[in-house]
């Protein structure tokens, strides 16, 4: 029984295995794996959407059954979960959030974490699996276990985050007037409420937008899956105000993603933020560790590592994989093309948070004294596209022969001047290709050829 995508538990609410019975099991199996000789504790948290309660409340009975008990968070980004349960140094607690990340609202699912702060190992999402096939139905109980509400775990992040700000920006002689305006784009999710405390009395005027979660309108039309938006409002409110927006950001809903955006309204993809931490680093910091990235990373910024003599580690894509990777390679930081940025001086674990990746962009630009749009200026990205296509069984579209045979061909079409990546979607019915070209017309061309000549089984 596969319940396990790249990044946890996700499907449309109200359809395997987000239904109710279901989602009891896979709280009974999720704290019988994690706690198989006594107890423990979970801490629940979730990104705001509609189906967030009613996924709680069936985990709850199930964890219950189990013995073990469980503490409310609320709406919390995930990040602030991992670092959270990290603080407890408790070997009898975990983490669930309830979230389905940059999907639309009716998507949701469960991202698991272990005492240490840290996403589940595969060896333990199998586990857990095994375990579910082998559970039988639950039935909702008569509560006798006291299952606990805790706000309070929230003001502890802002305070851990805001001693991290203000220690960086202690480094550094911050001229108080200088006073950046970054517009945040917080895609309707769960740093929708935390953003505004965290920045509040510093040195950056914040405008925050699509900060009014309703439970439906998370990352619609918003977030780090369109930045194009908060480009556009830049451009125009840039040339209708006399104060200026210096950078955009936009986060997803649950928090672990930041795709930047120049005051020019350029949009600064995961590949450029992670170069650009690299090779601060590497200046500034006296780094020579490696970093890691994916499959994904596109070739130009491959290129630019190696011309700066920085060692890149490819993974494949998913942010455990880059984690598995940074631990293997001993890297202090690595991330994704998504923007998903995991930095390791925050905590005692590495820690994929949107804010601190933030926070480390803006003191780079007050270190430096520039601006994002001339600290990327030199970065010489391959020109590249990619392309979700739905399809109703990835699995059957990756292994058909005539689909295979038509990637084939768009390898020999693309040799020696860039590279394809196909790939099924590790949480969504979707295939993912990436085309990259010098010429951005041929990758046009390049991708008109594949979808009007494939399967979509």
């Amino acid at each position: 029984m596969i319940l396990f995508g790249t990044d946890g538990i996700r499907g449309k609410f109200g359809k395997f295995p987000l239904i109710e019975n279901e989602i009891r099991k896979i709280g009974y199996s999720i704290a019988s794996i994690l706690f198989p000789d006594k107890p423990g504790t979970i801490y629940i948290s979730n990104d705001g959407r509609a189906s967030a309660d009613d996924i709680e409340t069936a985990l709850i009975d199930g964890i219950n059954t189990h013995g073990s008990k469980t503490i409310s968070l609320g709406m919390l980004h995930t990040p602030a979960l991992s670092v959270i349960v990290n603080t407890l140094q408790d070997n009898l607690s975990a983490g669930i959030q309830i979230t389905a990340s940059h999907n639309p609202y009716h998507d949701n699912g469960i991202k698991i974490f272990n005492c240490d702060g840290l996403k589940i190992s595969s060896k333990l999402e199998k586990d857990i699996e095994e375990s579910f096939g082998k559970t039988s139905n639950i039935k909702k109980l008569k509560k006798t276990i006291q299952n606990l509400t805790n706000r309070s775990e929230e003001k502890k992040y802002i305070k851990m985050v805001r001693d991290y700000f203000d220690k960086k920006i202690k480094k550094i002689n911050v001229n108080q007037n200088k006073n950046i305006c970054v517009l945040i784009d917080c895609a309707n999710g769960a740093t929708s409420k935390i953003i505004n405390k965290i920045f509040d009395n510093s040195c950056y005027k914040i405008i925050t937008i699509f900060d009014k979660p309703n439970g439906k309108n998370i990352n619609y039309n918003c977030g780090s899956t369109n930045p194009q938006f908060i480009s556009n409002y830049i451009n125009h409110f840039n040339t209708t105000n006399n104060t200026k927006i210096d950078l955009g950001v936009a986060f997803d809903g649950d928090g672990d993603r930041a795709i930047f955006v120049t005051k020019t309204g350029k949009i600064i993809d995961g590949d450029e933020i992670l170069f650009v931490l690299s090779k601060y680093k590497k200046e500034h910091e006296n780094y020579h560790q490696s970093v890691v990235g994916t499959n994904m990373t596109n070739f130009g910024i491959q290129s630019e590592y190696k011309k700066s003599e920085i060692d890149f580690i490819k993974t494949d894509v998913g942010d455990k994989y880059v984690l598995e990777g940074m631990f293997k390679h001993n890297a202090q930081i690595g991330g994704e093309s998504s923007g998903h940025i995991i930095i390791s001086d925050f905590i005692d674990i590495p820690v994929g948070d949107s804010i601190l990746t933030l926070i480390n962009i803006l003191y780079i630009l007050y270190v430096l004294e520039i601006s994002l749009d001339n600290l990327v200026k030199n970065i010489k990205k391959t020109p590249s596209k990619l392309i979700n296509i739905p399809v109703k069984d990835k699995l059957k579209f990756m292994k058909n022969k005539h689909n295979k045979e038509i990637t084939n061909i768009l390898e020999s079409k693309i040799k020696g001047h860039g590279r394809i990546l196909l790939r099924s979607s590790g949480t969504e019915n979707l295939i993912r290709l990436l085309v990259e070209h010098p010429d951005e017309k041929q990758i046009d061309s390049l991708i008109d050829y594949f979808c009007d000549n494939i399967i979509k089984t």
